[in-house]
């Protein structure tokens, strides 16, 4: 399992998933079922999901497919990329949605409303690796890569406002949690950042750092040498709230576990066990949502129901 997308309202309720098989899934989870309702067809290896603004967003090898869910408009493809799109995000206040790919590029779409489909719009280039996660809030873009940077684009300029040596290794995951940026890397470290609005700096490593230096002097994979011990990669992350309202982080790690962490303090809040690595995770209206290397997706719930979410992304 590659990707989810989650929808509590309007046409097409329910959770939709991706994966390698070449299918997109329709799950019915809001109402307490677990039954695939649905499976689409869709060409190829999915890559990523984004259900933003009635519109299900599906990256695919060299292109995204573009499905209305209301069915106003036509379903139709986004070629540009070379190689898979491994992340997708929306600003839906500029009409835009932006996808990032294997060949280390963002592209900007824009929706024509006289075509009726979302026409290119832009391109934005800069990483040295793929784009792994995409993050649109206001007028800021964050963009995670391979290349283990987060870069910061300011949408009004249409430029990249600065970069931040983030992970010794690729970043894998991104949101927004009280106007503070988290990042997870494949370095096996979940970091904190200040200034989403300028310059990021790096206030908190859990993990904390093995001795002096920021986040860049690790990078060039340095890590585990002079008997260091290795981390296990952080593969996907999500922030969800717990039955008492409280904000909870979920990470997976590529040792076959779900990690769970109290914020803002980080303290251990316990750990899962998994058959599988969980390769996707997704916050829902009472828990999460988890889908694993071998197609499982379980829904997690706590045991009363929790408040909205206050995450971003």
């Amino acid at each position: 399992m590659r990707a989810f997308g989650f929808l509590t309202e309007g046409p097409g309720t329910g959770l939709y998933s991706g994966s390698a098989d070449g299918n997109v899934r329709v799950w019915d989870v809001v109402n307490g079922g677990t039954a695939c309702t649905s499976a689409v067809p869709v060409g190829g290896d999915v890559g990523s999901l984004l259900l933003a603004g009635g519109w299900l967003f599906i990256g695919l090898p060299n292109r995204v497919s573009c499905w209305h869910m209301g069915g106003s408009f036509e379903k139709h493809e986004l070629s540009g990329h070379t190689g898979a799109v491994q992340a997708l995000a929306a600003a839906l206040e500029r009409g835009v949605v932006f996808s990032g790919g294997q060949d280390r590029t963002l592209r900007a779409w824009r929706f024509d409303a006289a075509a009726g489909r979302f026409v290119a719009a832009g391109q934005l280039v800069g990483h040295t690796g793929g784009v792994t996660c995409l993050l649109a809030a206001g007028n800021l873009l964050f963009s995670g890569s391979l290349d283990g940077t987060v870069r910061v684009w300011d949408l009004d300029a249409g430029a990249c406002g600065f970069v931040a040596p983030a992970h010794a290794q690729g970043v894998m995951s991104l949101l927004l949690w009280e106007g503070h940026l988290v990042s997870a890397g494949l370095d096996g470290r979940v970091r904190v950042w200040a200034g989403v609005g300028g310059p990021l700096e790096n206030i908190y490593s859990h993990p904390p750092e093995e001795g002096a230096g920021s986040p860049a002097a690790h990078a060039g994979g340095a890590r585990g040498r002079g008997g260091a011990a290795q981390l296990p990669h952080v593969i996907a992350m999500c922030g969800t709230l717990n039955a008492q309202g409280e904000p909870v982080l979920v990470v997976s790690f590529d040792d076959f576990s779900l990690r769970f962490f109290a914020l803002p303090s980080f303290e251990d809040r316990g750990r899962l066990a998994q058959k599988n690595n969980v390769r996707a995770l997704i916050a829902s209206p009472t828990g999460f949502l988890s889908g694993d290397d071998r197609g499982l997706i379980r829904a997690w719930s706590w045991k009363a129901a929790a408040a909205a979410s206050p995450f971003g992304g």
